[in-house]
């Protein structure tokens, strides 16, 4: 009974121990005309004694379902209805639940940086000029739905040269307990958003979740 009881006592302080220490993951990677690379480590303590995580390049298979299907007979109507219907599910999801995902994963600091020419200065220059914009417009997006600290971009362009290199590195961090208490609120929230779209209701498209509690 006392080695039944150790045990659990153990397991119990493992779980807890599981739940709220922080889990981080180092990832970098480049990318120029010659070559690629992308690596992602995860640690909980130090980087030294975290492992890679490694992706394997899978082939995505294809299945079509044709014939016979209800979905055959749908008008165009219905069809647009529901896209429209599952825009207003994500999006009332999302909104719903950003302020969780945020606080629930943190991104400690991350680098960019380019080296950018396409062999004429003046095309380079306005090129350089939209990289920045579209950089800065997916670092809004980030920082909307992760809590980001630090953050460091460059862009150098590289006149009269035809040449991309990128390099890119940053470690993001979160809790076990953090991401499952995250999980529990998407779910409820996707639950609630598609019983109000099940049925098509335009008038309510525009609504929030909470105008329906």
């Amino acid at each position: 009974m006392k080695i039944l009881l150790i045990c659990l006592a153990v397991l119990s302080v493992l779980i807890l121990f599981l739940l709220f220490i922080r889990l981080n993951f180092y990832f970098e990677g480049y990318f120029n005309n010659e070559s690629k690379n992308f690596m992602l480590r995860f640690y909980v303590f130090t980087k030294k004694l975290g492992f890679n995580i490694k992706f394997k390049e899978t082939k995505k298979e294809k299945e079509k379902k044709e014939a016979g299907k209800a979905e055959g007979k749908d008008s165009f109507i219905d069809k647009a209805k529901r896209v429209k219907n599952n825009i207003n599910i994500l999006k009332n999801t999302f909104s719903a639940s950003k302020g969780h995902i945020k606080k629930s994963i943190t991104v400690k600091y991350v680098n960019f940086s380019m080296d950018f020419g396409l062999g004429d200065a003046a095309l380079t220059g306005i090129s350089t000029g939209v990289l920045w914009g579209v950089i800065y417009s997916a670092f809004a997006l980030v920082c909307k739905l992760f809590t980001v600290k630090e953050h460091k971009f460059s862009i150098d362009p590289i006149f009269n040269k035809n040449i991309m290199k990128i390099n890119l590195g940053g470690v993001v961090y979160t809790r076990l307990v953090d991401i499952l208490a995250a999980a529990i609120i998407i779910f409820r929230n996707y639950s609630k958003a598609k019983k109000l779209f099940e049925e098509y209701k335009p008038e309510i498209s525009d609504k929030k979740i909470k105008d329906y509690k």
